[in-house]
């Protein structure tokens, strides 16, 4: 499995989504066949899925590999055996980790805000915190107004998945529900992701 530390300055994909179901079947086949390629030639012929497309099912699992890599064994054990809820917000936690320019608008601009009160996120944060990037990261600089909009419409929508946002149009930042079992999973691997889930470093410490 990949680390965080290992990642450049990746952005997440124009086609990002927390898709659920797929990522446990993906999961549940990776620990039966504890290899990759394998693992995507049962997913690429599995009838069980919902893309009819060998294109939409490559990109899918392109993606979903991609965030599943950023666990451990025995995260992806978890993982696999989690209700739907704390499902979506460990594929939260595996994004973050695998974009960081995701976790950074995350902890930057959404944590920040949430916590002093302001709930309300405004169009021109995004575009602020885009261009603060994009003085730092070439990978961000590289990227021209419509891959900005693409990228802008799928964090904005993953994020309403995960109840980070009221919706993808209600910019309305909140907490998502955490549960018992996701912090102690939280716990015993890193704690300091809590902050992801908009929890401050006193109610963290309190934890």
């Amino acid at each position: 499995m990949s680390s965080i530390q290992k990642n450049p300055y990746r952005m997440p994909s124009v086609t990002l989504g927390v898709m659920p179901e797929e990522s446990r079947r993906i999961a549940e086949i990776y620990l039966t066949q504890h290899n990759w390629n394998d693992c995507r030639s049962i997913y690429l012929n599995d009838d069980v899925m919902t893309q009819k497309t060998l294109a939409g099912r490559k990109r899918v699992f392109s993606e979903i590999k991609y965030r599943l890599q950023q666990f451990s064994e025995d995260e992806l054990l978890a993982f696999k055996s989690a209700d739907l809820n704390d499902q979506k917000l460990l594929i939260y936690l595996a994004a973050c980790r695998g974009y960081p320019f995701l976790k950074d608008w995350v902890l930057e601009v959404l944590r920040e805000k949430f916590i002093s009160g302001d709930h309300l996120l405004r169009d021109y944060e995004f575009e602020q915190f885009w261009d603060q990037k994009s003085s730092i990261y070439p990978q961000v600089q590289n990227l021209g107004e419509s891959s900005k909009s693409g990228i802008r419409k799928a964090v904005f929508r993953f994020l309403a998945e995960v109840e980070i946002f009221r919706s993808s149009k209600d910019l309305v930042i909140q907490a998502p529900r955490i549960s018992h079992l996701l912090v102690r999973f939280l716990k015993v691997n890193s704690i300091a992701w809590l902050k992801i889930f908009l929890l401050s470093d006193k109610e963290i410490q309190s934890i």
